[in-house]
């Protein structure tokens, strides 16, 4: 889940870094401008595909309902019998 947007940040990070050192490049060094297109459309690409994402493919939770005492799954376990929400006591495992 967090490595696209771990991607995102290094290549903004190296980016920056890069144009912070333009000063600092010599005379027949140019800009790296094909770095610059390709972390601008990763990170467009990333926050515009990643909601979707999450439509195409359902996240998987697991969560503790408190009343209850029961953890809960938003997912299929496979051999469960359960096709919804399958509810396991915190004990029985």
């Amino acid at each position: 889940m967090f490595g696209p947007m771990f991607l995102g940040f290094v290549g903004s990070l190296v980016v920056a870094l890069d144009i912070l050192l333009i000063p600092f490049h010599g005379e027949d060094d140019a800009f790296h401008w094909w770095l610059l297109y390709l972390v601008l459309c990763w990170n467009l690409l990333f926050l515009n595909l990643f909601p979707l994402w999450d439509l195409v493919f359902s996240p998987k939770y697991a969560y503790f309902d408190r009343q209850t005492g029961k953890v809960g799954y938003t997912f299929d376990i496979p051999g469960s019998g359960m096709n919804l929400v399958i509810a396991v006591l915190i004990g029985a495992i």
